[in-house]
């Protein structure tokens, strides 16, 4: 974030106050019965454990942080991107994915959002949205839904079933590296342990040709 000018026009103390502010009032921990077993879907070690006592740092530069932004500068609207891969073993694994997304980032976008009502001059007028790309872990993409977030961000149609395919390769290649290492460990062989510390930054290669 920031890399961008954004933070000229959204000061990050303003919303770092904001989000302490919010912290403090409603006890907020973003974690509900739901998402906790959305957390333990997951096939990746990337569930964010989300606590009341996180301090606002931590809400907006730590680990709530969102995977990445994108601006229209045009149209005045901060995109927040979060990327979600979880087990679709379940029919209700987007949804799951989504609900989890949207706890973590609750209190960056009300945050946010607050402090875009109040700015002043050139800086009013900003709009604040969370867009969530959930994959499943043996390669489930919501198609409709996947679409409707490149429409968004402005990606043209003829490139939206090419990004789409892309990401489902990568969680195919994420999956089958975990399964390799699994079968490795457990034939006694040496080897790394897998890490999925990359896989985000993968899942949104490409997008910045478009947006």
């Amino acid at each position: 974030m920031a890399e961008t000018r954004i933070g000229s026009i959204l000061p990050w103390d303003d919303i770092e106050d904001e989000a302490e502010r919010l912290l403090e009032s409603d006890g907020v921990t973003g974690h509900t019965s739901e998402d906790t077993h959305a957390d333990q879907d997951l096939g990746d070690g990337q569930g964010v454990e989300l606590d009341e006592t996180d301090p606002s740092h931590e809400v907006i530069f730590g680990r709530r942080r969102p995977d990445s932004i994108a601006v229209d500068w045009n149209n005045k609207v901060l995109h927040i991107l979060e990327f979600k891969r979880t087990s679709d073993q379940r029919h209700t694994y987007r949804e799951r994915g989504e609900s989890r997304a949207r706890a973590q980032h609750d209190v960056l976008v009300r945050s946010l959002e607050k402090v875009a009502e109040e700015a002043e001059g050139e800086n009013r007028g900003w709009k604040i949205k969370l867009i969530i790309f959930v994959g499943g872990t043996c390669g489930s993409v919501h198609t409709q839904t996947f679409n409707s977030n490149l429409k968004v961000l402005g990606v043209v149609e003829s490139k939206r079933n090419i990004i789409r395919k892309g990401l489902v390769h990568e969680l195919l290649n994420a999956q089958d590296t975990v399964l390799c290492s699994y079968f490795a460990q457990r034939s006694g062989e040496r080897g790394t342990s897998w890490s999925g510390a990359g896989n985000v930054e993968e899942a949104f290669q490409g997008l910045d040709s478009f947006i």
